[in-house]
């Protein structure tokens, strides 16, 4: 893959995650970057907080392509009805997205994986001390020193 992509998952659909992406692909630097970027969350979430801060937006369907252009959106979509969440369909979300988040980042040589916040309470529900630790489990690994920035950066 020539342009390596970063993937975001979009975490906790009631954070203020999503006016942070908002505002950093309105600002300069993302118009100067120099790398794809993969959104999994959900497309109808992600399209109505844009619209309500008046932003325009393209988002491309990632369809495993192999030439990705930098600089561009790609999302893949993870439907949810966030206007009647319930904890247990939020946790189902949060779930799937790491699920594909992780899936594509083994999949395809990307730059690194950035998560959105997640609820240690509701959604960790103390079997771990953090995302480091979720992330290590799900990918089987060892040395916590290197996975943690895996939820910042990149699966190593």
């Amino acid at each position: 893959m020539k342009n390596k992509p970063v993937v975001i998952i979009c975490g906790d659909p009631k954070s203020t995650f999503n006016e942070i992406l908002i505002k950093t692909f309105k600002s300069k630097f993302f118009k100067n970057i120099k790398f794809p970027v993969i959104l999994v969350g959900s497309k109808k979430l992600l399209c109505n907080e844009f619209k309500k801060s008046k932003t325009r937006i393209n988002f491309y369907k990632f369809d495993d392509q192999i030439n990705l252009h930098k600089n561009k959106i790609y999302i893949i979509d993870i439907p949810i009805n966030y206007k009647k969440l319930k904890p247990i369909k939020k946790n189902l979300y949060i779930e799937k997205s790491f699920e594909t988040g992780l899936k594509l980042v083994n999949k395809i040589n990307s730059l690194g994986l950035i998560n959105g916040p997640i609820s240690k309470k509701t959604f960790l529900k103390g079997k771990y001390n953090g995302i480091t630790e979720y992330l290590a489990k799900k990918t089987n690994t060892k040395n916590y020193g290197r996975l943690s920035i895996l939820s910042n950066w990149k699966i190593l």
